[in-house]
């Protein structure tokens, strides 16, 4: 009883499936992370100024990046139950995360905008 070789699978059949992949992202699949960030950074001024999220955030028990903190925690929870949102609220984690940090590598007690580069 002779076995059979099983059929290979050409090298052109996986090169297909990969230059698909590659090409489907375009221009503005590749400018979304950017274009998230952005409009995130538009927005957040705005939230992070209103009164009621202020009385949230001074109930926050972290000091001067209560402020991060409670937006970090905001943009969870909206990731959580609003699932289509997580791509959004993913980056918006990364920048009240890269906010804290700025903060703290820089030590000063304005974590705000301002404190940045000045």
């Amino acid at each position: 009883m002779a076995r059979y070789r099983k059929a290979r699978r050409s090298k052109r059949y996986f090169a297909k499936a990969r230059r698909s992949k590659r090409g489907s992202k375009g221009l503005v699949g590749g400018l979304m992370p950017v274009i998230t960030a952005a409009g995130y950074g538009f927005v957040r001024e705005k939230i992070a100024n209103s009164s009621p999220f202020q009385m949230i955030a001074s109930k926050i028990p972290a000091g001067q990046y209560a402020d991060e903190a409670s937006m970090m925690i905001g943009a969870w929870a909206l990731g959580k139950f609003v699932p289509s949102l997580k791509g959004i609220t993913n980056t918006a984690i990364l920048i009240e995360a890269s906010r804290i940090g700025s903060g703290v590598s820089n030590g000063s007690s304005q974590s705000g905008a301002t404190g940045y580069f000045s």
